[in-house]
């Protein structure tokens, strides 16, 4: 009776233990244990949440121009000054926070839906559909980033936000199909999916219910780092007017108030803080990336 019990109970420990030590949480655990990880998550959050509740921590219009009050100084009522349109660039800053980060998160998320299904479907079928996607990712790649999106917002003429997240996402897929295609290349030579070839598997469920989990580690950490360069991308657009136009106040928008050399000079106060905040931001977003690619490394033993 007694070698019952203690057999339930050893089966129950490990039963436990294997629930415990599932990959997830294993990554979990990993992605705790990184300090800079975790202080770039807690900074990202003040950043959205400084976003969520703007109306809260300033009175002021971001889009309101005081004609009467351009280039003003920091002050009582406006704790940054005003740029040279006499809008607040303190509610500006904290409003920018907004749209940088909408562009930026829409933006890398239209460019990974796009780049899982290409690369899904070239990695698993390959063949001619392999080659075609391929040469078209190829073509796409001989052309500058930020001259290819400059081309087709000059085209365009009018944009507004959901038009730049689409052509930024439309000329950034190629990097990350490689990387799904790479992935789904190794996979589908993997018995699991002989296995399910075997006994009859469609291709959609072999693809997303078998293929897609066990690529999930690098569409997350390509998917962070695609974020940073996103919200990069735009600031520098922006900066030399091509991104979201005035008076919609974004970070990369806010810079260029630096175009002008007495602004530069003499007016710190209406550049640096936008610039510091694309900083801090890139930076704590960096940080997660690397957090979460240390944590899903499989090479990465310890747990």
């Amino acid at each position: 009776m007694e070698t019952q019990i203690d057999t339930r109970h050893s089966a129950s420990k490990s039963l436990n233990k294997s629930k415990e030590n599932t990959p997830w949480r294993i990554a979990f655990r990993k992605f705790k244990r990184n300090r800079m990880a975790v202080l770039g998550v807690w900074v990202l959050l003040i950043i959205v949440m400084i976003g969520i509740f703007a109306p809260y921590l300033t009175p002021h219009d971001p889009e309101y121009a005081d004609l009467l009050n351009t280039n003003g100084k920091p002050d009582k009522v406006h704790w940054l000054g005003t740029d040279s349109s006499g809008r607040d660039i303190f509610a500006r800053l904290l409003y920018g926070s907004r749209i940088s980060l909408i562009i930026g998160f829409s933006a890398m998320l239209f460019t990974i839906v796009i780049g899982t299904i290409l690369g899904s479907v070239a990695g698993y079928y390959g063949g001619k559909i392999d080659n075609i996607i391929m040469r078209l990712a190829d073509i796409q790649l001989n052309f500058p980033f930020l001259l290819l999106v400059m081309t087709v917002v000059a085209i365009l003429k009018e944009i507004n936000i959901l038009i730049f997240v689409s052509v930024m996402a439309f000329v950034s897929w190629p990097g990350i199909t490689r990387i799904i295609r790479a992935t789904f290349l190794s996979l589908r030579e993997q018995e699991f999916i002989l296995s399910a070839r075997s006994i009859g598997g469609s291709d959609f469920r072999i693809i997303f219910r078998h293929m897609l989990p066990n690529a999930m580690g690098p569409i997350i950490v390509n998917a962070t780092l695609f974020m940073a360069g996103m919200i990069i991308s735009e600031s520098a657009l922006s900066f030399i007017g091509f991104g979201v136009p005035q008076p919609t106040p974004t970070w990369g928008n806010m810079l260029t108030e630096a175009l002008s050399l007495r602004v530069l000079q003499y007016e710190p106060w209406a550049w640096i803080p936008p610039g510091i905040m694309i900083v801090i931001t890139v930076l704590a977003i960096n940080f997660i990336g690397d957090g979460l690619r240390d944590a899903l490394d499989p090479r990465m033993r310890k747990s």
